[in-house]
């Protein structure tokens, strides 16, 4: 478990995100240790008041090796949604050992609003990743 945090810490997750103003955002996500600690998913994190209130998560798939390259299936369970988002498609880039890119496709179904992240396993959740990111919402 302390090394799941700690890669989370160190730098598990950097990401950056371009808006459309459709509710929905571009995450790309660096997760160092990917494969050694079995990430599940993400879990997202509203920023309410100065304080964090949940917003889903993302659940990851299988990642699959095509003609193309590698990618993962993955999808959104979005609070105020009865259906969950996706399965979508993610390309999966593999910068180092044990390392995963990947720029998932995130929807808000609340209020426009920024929004932290956190890995997961069946361990745990990791601290949150440092940064932020804003996503309108669903018009």
């Amino acid at each position: 478990m302390f090394a799941f945090r700690l890669a989370a810490v160190a730098g598990a997750l950097s990401l950056s995100l371009l808006l459309s103003g459709c509710g929905y955002g571009r995450l790309h996500i660096r997760i160092p240790d990917f494969v050694a600690n079995g990430v599940d998913g993400i879990r997202l994190f509203r920023l309410v008041d100065g304080g964090l209130q949940s917003a889903g998560r993302v659940v990851f798939g299988k990642i699959t090796t095509t003609s193309t390259g590698q990618q993962m299936q993955y999808t959104q369970i979005v609070p105020g949604l009865s259906t969950p988002w996706g399965p979508l498609t993610a390309i999966v880039k593999r910068p180092a050992s044990g390392q995963v890119d990947l720029e998932l496709s995130l929807i808000n179904a609340g209020a426009p609003g920024y929004f932290r992240f956190a890995s997961y396993n069946e361990k745990g959740t990791s601290p949150l990743a440092d940064g932020r990111i804003y996503i309108q919402a669903i018009q």
